[in-house]
């Protein structure tokens, strides 16, 4: 009897391919191999700010995270002007605010009342107080 020959681990795949390829030759054409399941993919309305997919099989994939601010508790702000509408007439108003004014005012964090700041552009007139720190207001 022939001893048994050694294969390496890329022979073995060639070999189980040229099987697989076989068994499907000899399978009839009009049976043809079952489908994968496609995941449903439905809205998840359950989050205002951010969209979001969930598949059928229970996970979620994060598809964008919304630009809009969180509203603190208690914020005074309507929804009939714009932010930045509403910003601009915070600002106009005598004495000028700081940052933590506007921070309190929109219920928004620190570094998002900078950004909204800086989109006001050339409008705003920064002055520094010692006590209040950064004083905002529009000029005139």
């Amino acid at each position: 009897m022939p001893a048994a020959e050694k294969i390496g681990p890329k022979e073995q795949q060639r070999i189980d391919m040229r099987i697989r390829n076989a068994k499907a030759a000899a399978r009839p054409s009009n049976i043809s191999a079952p489908e994968p399941a496609e995941a449903k993919i439905q809205e998840d309305h359950t989050m205002k700010n951010r969209k979001t997919k969930t598949t059928t099989k229970g996970s979620t994939k994060t598809k964008k995270k919304s630009a809009i601010p969180r509203q603190a508790a208690g914020a005074q702000v309507s929804g009939k002007e714009s932010k930045v509408e509403q910003l601009k007439a915070f600002l106009g108003l005598p004495g000028g605010k700081v940052s933590t004014d506007i921070e309190k005012k929109f219920g928004w964090m620190p570094h998002t009342a900078r950004a909204a700041i800086s989109r006001l552009g050339s409008i705003i007139k920064k002055t520094k107080d010692a006590e209040r720190g950064t004083i905002y207001s529009i000029e005139s």
